[in-house]
């Protein structure tokens, strides 16, 4: 909705406007051009102006929503990588659980995408886990996001699944279900645009 003080300023300019126009007619005996619309149809001249501020607002919020965006990569990345090296390589003994490190990759089935994939699970209690996630995306973008699972463990086998909502830029809302041993993790994932699957295993370092 356009401000009313904003639409009084673009009336007065546009009766400055087709003043002037009005004038250079009187003196000559041309055909008036185009611009004479001001005069006849101001109400069309005064959309158009409001069509250009607000491209102009448009652009402008776009470039600070692409820096913020750049800078949230950077900083998540940071931290990733910095508690990936400070994460215990394992514990004492064969895995017992999901938490810790793992690596892989991710594949899309609609567009055949796919990339490197890390990941980083905490248990939160019984049954809650986080899983830290860093995708990389044609061997140059690195996107990270956090997605809360829900566990249920039977036989040395990890049933979950969860959903996070990645905003509108990756997708918005993705849901996620797999399986998991304390050496192998398959996860599926599905958006309203994407689906496909996640694999990993513990990092050959880790062994």
């Amino acid at each position: 909705m356009t401000r009313p003080g904003t639409r009084l300023f673009l009336q007065h300019r546009l009766r400055i406007r087709a003043w002037k126009l009005a004038a250079k007619s009187s003196r000559t005996d041309s055909v008036p051009d185009a611009d004479w619309r001001l005069k006849c149809e101001p109400r069309l001249a005064i959309n158009a102006e409001l069509g250009k501020l607000r491209a102009m607002k448009a652009y402008k919020a776009a470039r600070i929503a692409l820096m913020t965006f750049s800078v949230a990569l950077l900083v998540g990345c940071s931290s990733f990588n910095r508690d990936w090296n400070e994460a215990p390589a394992r514990a004492i003994g064969p895995y017992q659980d999901i938490n810790g490190r793992w690596e892989g990759y991710w594949r899309s089935e609609v567009n055949g995408h796919h990339g490197k994939l890390r990941c980083l699970v905490r248990q939160e209690d019984d049954r809650r886990y986080l899983a830290r996630y860093r995708a990389r995306c044609w061997k140059i973008f690195s996107f990270g996001y956090t997605v809360p699972l829900t566990l249920e463990h039977k036989d040395n086998v990890f049933t979950f699944k969860g959903e996070a909502d990645l905003g509108k830029l990756a997708g918005g809302v993705y849901g996620y279900e797999g399986t998991a041993s304390p050496t192998n993790f398959y996860s599926t994932y599905r958006s309203k645009y994407d689906y496909g699957f996640f694999r990993m295993a513990r990092p050959a370092t880790d062994n």
